[in-house]
């Protein structure tokens, strides 16, 4: 077959001197490169996150909101509490000072009136102007010459109010008092309660 060849390409040159016949033995063919094809270099290594990696992120991200979640209601719930408590409180001497405060400066007690006695209400005299506690509802009221108001925010209400009359009967009235106040709005805990006594003579 080679000698075939050979002597067909002499007869070609013969026949065609300014022609040159490419030689096999001289140029080697090219090999074929491998060309891509779709989107990507199928020879390439590709890049990305494999299934127990995305899980394992899952799982780490999932831990995170559970932990994030449980310290935002903690954090809120103590918030709600300390905020109860403090009105509570906050009321609770608000209308401790305008009982003592009132019954040092008044001038008699109407109600109670006589030794021993107790009362839900007290009744006294300022200047000649008569000053009213009492219970409306839940309500600790203040009834004087300006008007009737309440003596603490809505955040709490008073549950029980007593007013004791205690002395001799010819000496300076001396009055007991004694109230409880709840907040309004209850927590996990229930609702926050306080009660005060104390016990003021008028001078």
């Amino acid at each position: 077959m080679k000698d075939f060849r050979s002597k067909i390409q002499k007869l070609f040159r013969a026949k065609n001197p300014g022609i040159h016949v490419r030689n096999e033995a001289n140029f080697p063919a090219r090999k074929r490169e491998p060309r891509p094809c779709g989107r990507g270099n199928l020879f390439q290594k590709q890049k990305g996150f494999t299934l127990v990696e995305i899980l394992l992120y899952l799982g780490l991200l999932s831990i995170f909101l559970l932990v994030a979640t449980d310290f935002f209601v903690t954090t809120a719930t103590f918030t709600v509490e300390s905020q109860t408590t403090n009105f509570v409180d906050l009321d609770s001497r608000l209308i401790f000072s305008r009982l003592r405060y009132d019954l040092l400066r008044a001038d008699s007690v109407s109600i109670p009136a006589a030794p021993g006695q107790t009362s839900p209400s007290l009744s006294l005299f300022i200047n000649g102007q008569n000053f009213s506690y009492s219970l409306v509802g839940d309500s600790l009221t203040l009834q004087e010459p300006t008007g009737t108001f309440a003596l603490h925010s809505n955040q709490t209400k008073v549950t029980s109010l007593i007013f004791q009359r205690i002395g001799n009967p010819t000496g300076l009235p001396t009055i007991k008092f004694t109230f409880t106040i709840e907040s309004a709005r209850q927590d996990n805990g229930g609702s926050k309660q306080k009660t005060v006594t104390s016990t003021v003579s008028l001078r």
